[in-house]
């Protein structure tokens, strides 16, 4: 569609209208007519739009979502999670929460950031006490995981990326302004190349079983290939040259 002179992208999705704002580094999910006051107006009422404008400002990739964006059937999802999920802190944060910011750089400051947005003060108050034990509880559970993965897997890619994960959740910093909890962690150039070295190895995972994949499925339209040759000519194929023959006379391999 298109808002002023600019283009957006708008998805449809069950039980919501969402909105995509794509730009050169940015991606928004929010219900449409609040991208669209966002996009468009020229009052100071534009909140989520002033988080991302910072964001994208000192961050070279910004992410942003509202709660509203997500589907009912998510919310109740979220909210019955259990008790021994590594999400379950942070549930209680729903109904205080309004949008999510997260941006990431790694060029000057080499930072990762999260704004949580709550509806007024009291609820940035209560996001960050939440925010705060979610924290200690991750870690605890981090440190299981990395635990047991040390015991039974000791050079997975996994156990590397829940170490960096460790690590950097030791560097994060809260603070609150005004309806805003923000938390920013600060990577160092070991940080970024860990981080670069835990996802290399997972796309090279990938990209070798995307290649089995492939291989197998040319493999199987080569066999079916052959098999409907037979059945239409009652013979399996040969070359479309003058066939080579064996001292028998029987016709060489295709």
């Amino acid at each position: 569609i298109q808002v002023d002179s600019r283009n957006y992208l708008r998805g449809s999705s069950p039980g919501t209208n969402s909105l995509y704002w794509l730009e050169q580094k940015t991606v928004v999910r929010a219900p449409e007519r609040h991208v669209r006051r966002m996009i468009t107006s020229t009052s100071v009422n534009r909140p989520l739009a002033e988080l991302i404008d910072d964001s994208s400002a000192t961050h070279d990739a910004v992410l942003a979502f509202t709660i509203q964006s997500l589907h009912p059937d998510t919310i109740r999802q979220l909210r019955a999670t259990s008790s021994e999920s590594p999400f379950h802190p942070f549930i209680p944060a729903i109904g205080h929460l309004e949008s999510v910011v997260l941006s990431l750089s790694l060029t000057e400051t080499r930072n990762l950031e999260i704004k949580l947005a709550g509806h007024n003060a009291n609820s940035a108050t209560a996001l960050a006490t939440l925010a705060t034990r979610a924290l200690v509880s991750l870690k605890q559970q981090l440190d299981t995981s990395i635990e047991q993965l040390t015991r039974d897997t000791p050079d997975s890619s996994q156990l590397m990326a829940f170490q960096l994960a460790r690590n950097v959740l030791d560097l994060v910093t809260l603070k609150v302004d005004g309806n805003v909890v923000i938390l920013t962690a600060h990577l160092t150039t070991k940080h970024v190349s860990k981080l670069a070295e835990a996802i290399g190895v997972n796309v090279l995972r990938s990209t070798r079983e995307r290649f089995r994949v492939l291989a197998r499925s040319r493999l199987d339209q080569i066999g079916s290939g052959i098999l409907q040759f037979h059945e239409t000519h009652g013979s399996l194929p040969v070359g479309d040259q003058s066939p080579l023959v064996y001292r028998d006379g029987q016709p060489l391999l295709s």
